[in-house]
C-alpha cells in the first residue's frame, strides 16, 4: 500500500468521483490509499501504518426492542464490552446490527 497525493488517474465509480471533485472545488488538499475491502481490524492496522494515522472501528448498534440506534466509534485497538457498566448504561442491552 502506498500513500498517494491527490485525485487517482484511473476512472472510478460516480460516487467516489463525486467526492474527488467535491474536494477539488472545495480546494482542500488529500492523501489516499487505494486498498482491497478491510473487513477485519488486522487488515484495517496494515493500513493505518500506510496512512500514519489512527484508524476508528465503527460499530452499529441498536437496543433490544429495536428503537434507539446508536453508532460507536473506538480506536482499532480498543475493544467493546456488553458487559463494561459504561457501555450498559449508555446502551441498554446493546446488539450489533445485522
Amino acid at each position: 500500500m502506498e500513500l498517494k497525493q491527490g485525485r487517482p488517474q484511473e476512472k472510478r465509480i460516480a460516487k467516489e468521483e463525486r467526492v474527488y471533485d467535491l474536494l477539488e472545488k472545495l480546494h482542500i488538499d488529500y492523501q489516499r490509499i487505494d486498498h482491497e475491502k478491510a473487513d477485519t481490524m488486522g487488515i484495517c492496522l496494515e493500513i493505518e501504518k500506510s496512512l500514519q494515522a489512527t484508524i476508528c472501528k465503527n460499530l452499529f448498534l441498536v437496543n433490544s426492542n429495536k428503537s434507539q440506534y446508536y453508532l460507536l466509534m473506538l480506536k482499532g485497538h480498543k475493544k467493546f464490552k456488553t458487559k463494561n457498566p459504561i457501555s450498559s448504561a449508555t446502551i441498554p442491552n446493546p446488539f450489533f446490527w445485522k
